[in-house]
């Protein structure tokens, strides 16, 4: 159960010989995403059966510890949010509840 005021992170793994790194899930609804040029919001159909949400970032250099002159070369990104939940809609809302941006119907 997730409680207010608890830090939610990710494990991220960047490739099998390094080790991946932890993102807040706060930093990155509300300091990363809305950094992406044109961002418009995410697609509510990431989803699987399982309730689980999986979405992508075609640049690493939204978060702001990532120099942009230091990076070699732009490369994105592949977010999977585990979530154990009995419903798709649980999820949904769960992430709702995390300010997840996500596309309204009709906002196109």
């Amino acid at each position: 159960m997730i409680k207010k005021g608890f830090k939610v992170t990710v494990l991220t793994g960047k490739d099998k010989k390094k080790e991946g790194e932890i993102i807040e899930i706060d930093r990155l609804v509300n300091i990363a995403l809305p950094r992406i040029k044109d961002f418009r919001g995410l697609s509510p159909k990431g989803f699987d059966k399982f309730g689980n949400y999986t979405f992508g970032i075609k640049e690493q250099i939204i978060f702001p510890e990532v120099s942009f002159e230091r990076a070699d070369k732009v490369r994105g990104l592949d977010i999977i949010i585990v979530i154990r939940a009995e419903k798709k809609e649980h999820s949904f809302a769960l992430l709702e509840k995390m300010n997840f941006p996500f596309i309204k119907k009709g906002d196109n």
